[in-house]
């Protein structure tokens, strides 16, 4: 969904110069807006008015977006920018089953928009669909806090943005983390699980 508009036309003369087809709908409403916060060392984002949180889902015919599709990749973002959002990010992956179309999920929780249980609440039902599910360290380590898994110090430390200071506990911890993650692969039974780990420099 891409608004009608100057900023519009800007976001799709960028995807025809890259090589990117649209094929959704152009819609009355703004672009989500992205501000730099250097003084506080943040950034904020502005969804809650974007064209994509305010469509009809009714105008989105995923039979025939998906129509050839060889893969759809999700995010987790979309389901609690709206309840429009959640409508047809249900949609896509219904019809995505539907029509055999492999579907892969990053999580990425953005905790401005919802909780990490809200989101799983919204995931959950359809983990055992995908053939990837990527998440981060501390994702990964907050649903083994809501599976009720016993953690160690070391995850615990990691759960701070998967950032770990030294080799010897990063070593220590990859050792948990993977038997984390075969313990909520057995669980939950997507195809596989992806780890991102992003260590500050």
């Amino acid at each position: 969904v891409v608004p009608f508009g100057p900023l519009g036309d800007a976001v799709l003369e960028s995807c025809d110069a890259h090589g990117v087809s649209f094929a959704g709908e152009r819609v009355e409403g703004d672009l989500g807006i992205f501000t730099v916060l250097p003084e506080a060392r943040m950034v904020h984002y502005q969804r809650s008015n974007g064209a994509f949180a305010t469509h009809s889902p009714s105008s989105l015919n995923w039979s025939e977006l998906l129509g050839g599709a060889r893969w759809l990749q999700m995010t987790g973002i979309t389901p609690l920018i709206s309840a429009a959002a959640l409508e047809s990010w249900d949609q896509a992956l219904s019809m995505a089953k539907l029509m055999g179309v492999p579907v892969s999920l990053d999580l990425n929780h953005r905790a401005q928009l919802g909780t990490l249980e809200k989101l799983w609440t919204l995931v959950a039902p359809h983990v055992r669909e995908f053939e990837v599910l990527v998440l981060s360290v501390g994702q990964l380590i907050g649903l083994a806090q809501l599976d009720a898994l016993s953690l160690d110090e070391s995850l615990n430390a990691a759960a701070d943005a998967g950032v770990l200071e030294d080799e010897a506990a990063e070593a220590a911890t990859d050792e948990r983390l993977f038997e984390l993650i075969e313990t909520l692969h057995l669980k939950w039974r997507p195809r596989r699980i992806g780890l991102c780990r992003k260590i500050r420099q």
